[in-house]
């Protein structure tokens, strides 16, 4: 019965801090934005429908002022930019206070992880502007392509599961060559691990899904699309191979993909493709 009290004691503990956690992340969340809007305000970002058609005669897609009095475009220019980043932080910030509720979460369900639940991943990977299609096809050209690094952590949602396993992951990328920008991607994987030919070759293959928010319009999105965006969606289809006399390392083979969903984020159709290769540490 001891052991038990114990147990229980520290799942309430657990689920207290996430509920506390939760709000603190949510009334933070609330002001950054709430700050943010009252810059756009004072700044003429955030004019309503009427007067922006009024002042311009046309909308604006940013909602910037285009008349005789506005300031400069310099001006403009360097306010579009901080605003730019002030959206990129929030939804970093969005991504974060996801992640550590996910987080927070699963602690509520188990005391303490169990052995071989996380994972860490490290691979180097190149972009390209061409299309998944192309790239599936084996036919998209790296040429003229960016490299990164990338590291992420993960970690099974699903204790035991012997065929599908569910996992979230946090990634952190470093783009450098053509594009020097950071990169920030949270995302939901599947991961199905049984295949005939693992007693030769052991194999398991993954799809993910979520979100991917650049630090800055990555330079080969917006070469190869009209409309670009630092926050779209991010998909992922990896293939992993771990080694027979060390289970607990893995190779494994990436394709990393950023795309607006044909038009769902801000109006975005297609961006970028990347493929990459790396080593896994399970623990």
């Amino acid at each position: 019965m001891g052991p038990d009290i114990v147990r229980l004691a520290s799942r309430i503990s657990a689920c207290t801090q996430a509920t506390h956690a939760a709000q603190s992340i949510s009334l933070a969340l609330t002001q950054v934005r709430e700050n943010g809007m009252s810059s756009r305000i004072h700044n003429g970002h955030d004019m309503d429908a009427k007067n922006k058609f009024a002042a311009t005669g046309k909308p604006s897609r940013y909602g910037r002022i285009e008349n005789p009095e506005a300031p400069s475009p310099d001006h403009d220019h360097v306010t579009f930019q901080r605003f730019q980043w002030g959206e990129a932080l929030l939804g970093l910030l969005s991504l974060a206070a996801v992640l550590l509720l996910v987080l927070l979460s699963f602690t509520c369900m188990s005391a303490s992880a169990a052995p071989e639940d996380w994972h860490l991943t490290l691979y180097q990977g190149s972009v390209s502007g061409d299309s998944l299609g192309d790239l599936m096809e084996f036919t998209a050209d790296f040429n003229d392509s960016s490299n990164f690094t990338a590291i992420a952590l993960s970690r099974n949602l699903s204790p035991g599961a012997k065929h599908l396993q569910w996992e979230w992951e946090a990634q952190v990328v470093k783009h450098y060559g053509k594009q020097d920008h950071m990169e920030f991607n949270g995302l939901i994987k599947a991961r199905w691990m049984t295949f005939p030919w693992d007693r030769y070759l052991d194999t398991n293959f993954t799809i993910g899904d979520g979100i991917s928010i650049a630090t800055r319009v990555p330079r080969i999105e917006s070469a190869g699309h009209d409309d670009t965006s630092a926050i779209l969606n991010y998909l992922l289809f990896e293939l992993e191979f771990p080694l027979h006399n060390h289970p607990n390392w893995s190779v494994v083979a990436r394709l990393h993909h950023r795309s607006g969903v044909f038009g769902l984020f801000d109006g975005v159709r297609g961006a970028s493709n990347a493929v990459g290769i790396g080593l896994r540490h399970t623990f």
